[in-house]
């Protein structure tokens, strides 16, 4: 008894100690990923430019020309490349660890389950490959997810911006993004507020126009329209009961 107890904790203590190894070679490769990939991140947040938690480098939220976001919008493309080359080291460091555990285990008996098998078919039951928390710049998808993250962002930031009052009071405003793109804003009627803004695009193409007003008719209704260049059109309104209709 004595005999089968003693070959059978060797043989455990033998596979504890080949994983251990597995995975203390595996942390300090992935350490070492990890903290080049966060230092560079870091570097690059300490400038004009940040990075995201999706690992998506984009211009800090300035006033700035034309000519100067054009140069910021080439530096975050060009720290992206360096982002990603930095993110997928991390990848490939946590596959080497999960390939030589894996590794370690088979000389035990350890065997993963087929793809068609039972708990392979399980999202949950540790065995399936978890989906990617962030996009992948080793493929097509994640590569795109990154640009639309990056255009979307500078749709979105203001990079230029003007206002004035008109001799009849109506007061205006031109924000011109990050992009290129603008938006011209028209807002008049101090008793039922009616604001109208206009947006084109990188190439000064309209792309929408949204009218809204408050106290439509003065009973407290609210109401707003937007026109699509292509024709579409979607009107909006709520009354003070809260209310709400869509066509």
């Amino acid at each position: 008894m004595f005999r089968r107890a003693t070959d059978t904790t060797s043989e455990f203590t033998h596979y504890t100690e080949a994983e251990a190894t597995a995975l203390k070679k595996g942390s300090g490769s992935i350490g070492g990923a990890r903290a080049a990939l966060l230092g560079h991140a870091d570097a690059v947040d300490a400038g004009e430019l940040q990075v995201t938690d999706m690992w998506v480098v984009l211009i800090k939220p300035a006033r700035v020309s034309a000519a100067k976001a054009a140069s910021l919008q080439a530096q975050a493309q060009a720290e992206q490349k360096e982002i990603n080359r930095l993110l997928v080291a991390v990848g490939d460091a946590d596959n080497e660890t999960a390939a030589a555990v894996q590794s370690a285990a088979k000389d035990f008996g350890f065997a993963l389950p087929g793809p068609s098998e039972f708990p392979g078919l399980e999202p949950t039951s540790g065995v399936a490959r978890p989906a990617d928390e962030v996009p992948n710049p080793m493929s097509l998808d994640g590569l795109i997810q990154q640009g639309m993250v990056r255009d979307n962002d500078m749709a979105q930031t203001v990079r230029e911006s003007r206002e004035w009052t008109t001799e009849d009071g109506q007061v205006r405003k031109t924000l011109v993004m990050m992009d290129g793109s603008r938006h011209e804003i028209y807002a008049w009627n101090e008793f039922a507020p009616c604001v109208e803004d206009t947006y084109y695009d990188k190439h000064g193409n309209e792309v929408s126009s949204t009218f809204s007003q408050d106290k439509t008719n003065y009973d407290g209704t609210k109401y707003t329209s937007i026109n699509f260049a292509d024709g579409t059109e979607v009107t909006m309104t709520q009354t003070p009961d809260g209310r709400q209709t869509a066509v």
